[in-house]
C-alpha cells in the first residue's frame, strides 16, 4: 500500500485492518503511525485502546492484544516497533485462526 492510499483511507474512514510500514525513511514510518493514533485512539482512552511493543513481542503476547476487544470504542491500535513482525503475524493469524474453530 502507498501513503497516498494510507491518506485516502484515513480521509474515508476506510482503514485496513493491518499496516506494515517498513524502509529506510524514519521520519515517514513514525509520522503515519502518529496519524493512525490519532486516528483511531480517541484522547484519554490509551490505556485501553493503545498497545505499544516496542523491540519485539511474543506471539502469545500479540494474541492476547489482537483478541482483546476495544473499550468504548469501535476500534484498538496495536503497534509493534522492531522485531520480525511478518513472521509473527502469521504465527498470530494461525493461532486465531484456531481458537476460534474450537469455539
Amino acid at each position: 500500500m502507498s501513503y497516498q492510499t494510507l491518506k485516502q483511507q484515513l480521509k474515508t474512514d476506510t482503514l485496513s485492518p493491518c499496516f506494515h510500514f517498513f524502509g529506510p525513511e524514519q521520519y515517514l514510518k513514525n509520522h503515519y503511525a502518529k496519524l493512525l493514533r490519532s486516528h483511531i485512539v480517541e484522547e484519554g482512552m490509551e490505556t485501553f485502546n493503545l498497545t505499544v511493543f516496542e523491540g519485539g513481542v511474543s506471539a502469545e503476547s500479540l494474541v492476547t492484544a489482537v483478541e482483546t476487544p476495544p473499550m468504548m470504542a469501535e476500534k484498538k491500535l496495536i503497534l509493534v516497533i522492531g522485531g520480525i513482525l511478518l513472521l509473527l503475524l502469521i504465527y498470530v493469524r494461525i493461532k486465531i485462526n484456531q481458537k476460534r474453530k474450537r469455539r
